[in-house]
């Protein structure tokens, strides 16, 4: 009897473990999200990409957050993440996109947050190369004034081919003067010689696998810390079921050894 009592401790013990660990990463999954440092470029920014990539399966958590808060700090930051984490399901990237779309159809322009909301989306796409997203970047290019234009340069820096290089050496014209180019126009310009770079490796037969692996902005090697789709929440799943398994052999040999031990007696 004492057996089956240690047997049936050590399984409870080994449960609460992992259901704690899973609570505790829910309840904590905001302080993440919001703990984004402002410097891309610092030791910490680089820390909390690493969190952010490690912890439990964190997308479906975060994209709970964006439906349930309309805050645009928090959508600054959940893209972000969702960013660095690169493991958005397609059927989820569809969705978030025919937000941003419905956002950007809109002839009313769009307030702060859906701005931001909308851009985060499109920045999205710098993890999803496609024809299809490529086309999608550029008919918004100049929607709406430009609003969400930024996001959109960047994520072309990742998936952008050369269709979308005229657009960019026109924007690139438009703020150029005799004085020289503003900030955007030398930021897309960076974005320009690297698209630019990849083509021509493409065309000679060598160039690399990954479509933005030779952006060296920080904010554009977010992508790069996940070369595959996040195998946490598979894994999760499956301690459940070698713990449940270990437990009922452990149960059953005890069973076997008790009856023995009676059979004795």
């Amino acid at each position: 009897m004492k057996l089956l009592l240690i047997i049936i401790s050590i399984y409870s013990f080994l449960l609460a473990n992992i259901s704690y660990a899973e609570e505790h990463s829910d309840l904590d999954i905001k302080k993440l999200v919001y703990s984004t440092p402002d410097d891309e470029s610092s030791e910490e920014y680089y820390s909390w990409v690493e969190k952010i990539k490690t912890a439990r399966s964190i997308s479906q958590d975060i994209l709970k957050l964006l439906k349930n808060e309309e805050n645009w700090e928090l959508f600054y930051h959940s893209f972000s993440a969702l960013r660095v984490r690169g493991d958005l399901a397609l059927r989820d990237l569809e969705k978030l996109l025919d937000e941003a779309i419905s956002i950007a159809d809109s002839p009313k322009a769009p307030t702060m947050s859906e701005k931001i909301y909308a851009s985060g989306i499109f920045s999205l796409l710098e993890g999803y190369p496609s024809e299809t997203n490529e086309e999608i970047l550029l008919k918004y290019f100049d929607c709406h004034d430009g609003s969400f234009r930024t996001s959109i340069i960047n994520a072309l820096g990742s998936i952008g081919t050369e269709k979308c290089l005229p657009k960019l050496k026109q924007f690139i014209d438009a703020h150029t003067t005799e004085h020289g180019a503003d900030t955007h126009a030398n930021l897309t310009s960076v974005i320009y010689e690297k698209i630019e770079q990849r083509e021509q490796r493409k065309n000679r037969g060598d160039a690399r696998k990954t479509p933005n692996s030779d952006i060296t902005t920080p904010r554009q090697q977010e992508t790069n810390y996940v070369s595959q789709k996040d195998e946490t929440e598979s894994s999760t799943a499956q301690s459940k079921f070698i713990v449940l398994a270990m437990a009922l052999v452990l149960i059953f040999v005890g069973y076997k050894f008790l009856a023995k031990s009676r059979k004795r007696q």
